[in-house]
């Protein structure tokens, strides 16, 4: 009984022995356990063993710039044509938006725009201020026509498209919203609806005012509407409309302006 408890007790020395030495020779230090006793021990191993350590940094990795390509921007180009067209109407203390449809500085607006002003000031995008003749305005259609001097024929005329917008297509509003100049807006043609007998393009587009009279632009830049009023109060959210392009060029036919219909 003796003899076996002394081979038990010298089986456990044997055993407690080998788990106290490192398989690589390494020295367990005094207080090291755990992760540090782990990292006391790799060292060694590496050093013994002549292997460099890894340096880690504790600096962020290097900034990365990437190389500039063209990117693609189909309404980039819309809006590079619509701002050269567009102006600033500024009359008696109210603001809009006018957009060229004719040579000879032929200009549309909103009659309410202009009111009963003869002449009014439009600025330009390159920042220049030109005198404009208010040539005829219809109150029913809200729709004015204005002679902007100093207009280049070289500046070619927004074009019209004369079909009415498909419900659901994308369209583009180009103004002045509350003074923030040659801003675009996106949005849908939300309706086609005929309101006190005058047909409208209705819109989700973000419209303020300082928008009134500018041009509301399919996906190819074509004018197909005329933005003249939104709904305010009641419940009413992104409600907008724009006279339709058949609308404006009627208009400008009775203004004695000649519209090439294609």
């Amino acid at each position: 009984m003796q003899h076996s408890r002394r081979s038990i007790l010298a089986t456990l020395i044997l055993l407690l022995a080998a788990c106290a030495t490192p398989s690589s020779g390494a020295v367990a230090g005094p207080g090291l356990s755990g992760e540090k006793e782990m990292a006391a021990a790799a060292e060694h191993d590496v050093e013994a063993h002549g292997l460099a350590l890894p340096q880690v940094s504790m600096l962020p990795d290097s900034v990365h710039l990437a190389h500039h390509t063209p990117e693609s921007c189909p309404l980039c180009g819309i809006y590079d044509e619509a701002r050269e067209t567009t102006f600033v109407v500024l009359a008696d203390g109210s603001l809009g938006t006018a957009v060229l449809v004719a040579q000879g500085g032929l200009a549309i607006t909103n009659a309410h725009v202009v009111k009963d002003a003869k002449t009014v000031q439009v600025a330009r995008y390159d920042g220049t201020r030109e005198s404009a003749t208010v040539l005829m305005t219809d109150a029913v259609e809200d729709l004015a026509l204005i002679r902007i001097e100093n207009i280049s024929d070289a500046l070619a005329p927004a074009e019209f498209r004369i079909e009415p917008p498909r419900v659901g297509s994308e369209v583009y509003a180009v103004g002045h919203p509350l003074g923030l100049g040659w801003t675009i807006s996106r949005g849908i043609v939300s309706g086609l609806p005929v309101i006190d007998e005058r047909p409208m393009v209705q819109t989700d587009t973000p419209i303020s005012p300082g928008n009134s009279g500018g041009p509301l632009l399919g996906t190819q830049g074509h004018i197909v509407g005329i933005v003249t009023e939104k709904l305010n109060g009641g419940g009413a959210e992104n409600i907008a409309f724009a006279r339709p392009s058949l609308v404006v060029l009627n208009f400008l036919e009775r203004a004695g302006v000649a519209v090439d219909r294609g």
